[in-house]
């Protein structure tokens, strides 16, 4: 009976683990569900700078299920993470949500931090993962200066 416990309780510290729920959250979309972007940014070593940025809102202005970063091809120089930030929506004129726009909400930010010791060239790539299951990948590419 103990041991059937042990391996209970076990399983669930698993299925809790932060590397499990990572792992979970990547799953690749099908291909036909990826957009591709490059992206090209200046950094300054050892400080953040925000990569991009997602959000989805319903027309009430409510926010959907939170999108996700999954990191695909790691930086050499810096660290890739994800972050909730606070900011105001920026739908075009056009889109039935730009009322939105006038209200602040916590979004999904990838946010860069090249080493301190860090100059040069960094490259990765991420994805953004989205409530529907669709997903942007990007290709960064990164001038770190001091």
């Amino acid at each position: 009976m103990r041991q059937r416990s042990l391996l209970v309780l076990s399983a669930m510290i698993l299925a809790a683990s932060p590397v499990l729920a990572q792992k979970r959250r990547a799953a690749e979309p099908p291909p036909d569900k990826i957009k591709y972007e490059q992206l090209k940014i200046t950094a300054v070593a050892g400080q953040e700078i925000q990569v991009r940025r997602a959000y989805a809102m319903s027309l009430d202005c409510t926010l959907l299920e939170p999108n996700r970063i999954a990191l695909i091809t790691p930086p050499k120089g810096g660290d890739l993470v994800e972050k909730p930030l606070e900011g105001y929506p920026n739908f075009g004129r056009d889109n039935p949500r730009a009322a939105c726009n006038s209200q602040k909400v916590i979004t999904t930010y990838a946010i860069y931090k090249a080493r301190e010791d860090f100059r040069g060239t960094d490259n990765f790539r991420f994805a953004i993962v989205y409530y529907d299951g669709t997903a942007s990948h990007f290709d960064v590419e990164v001038t770190v200066w001091r």
